[in-house]
């Protein structure tokens, strides 16, 4: 498990998780950088979310839920703030 809050570096610890991991981000932080779903061996999923309960699953999340969701921004507003490479898979992303 990486838990990340403010100043943290999201593309590290994607870098260095492996198939099965989880990363959570402190909620109401803001990651201001574009961040690239990498090819990895294995097999699973590589959840990142906010750290907080998940929304239930069939649950639709309000506007006021978000407040608490940790933000992923890509500086400038230039393009693609989530890219893949090619052949990523496996990554679950909850409740950013």
């Amino acid at each position: 498990v990486f838990r990340l809050g403010e100043g943290a570096k999201l593309q590290d610890a994607i870098d260095a998780a492996q198939h099965g991991d989880v990363i959570l981000l402190a909620p109401g932080t803001v990651f201001n950088e574009a961040i690239v779903l990498r090819a990895k061996q294995g097999s699973g999923w590589i959840t990142i979310r906010t750290d907080a309960p998940p929304t239930p699953i069939g649950e639709r999340v309000a506007l006021a839920d978000t407040a608490r969701f940790a933000r992923i921004y890509r500086p400038n507003n230039s393009g693609a703030t989530i890219e893949t490479e090619p052949g990523a898979n496996g990554y679950w992303l909850v409740n950013l």
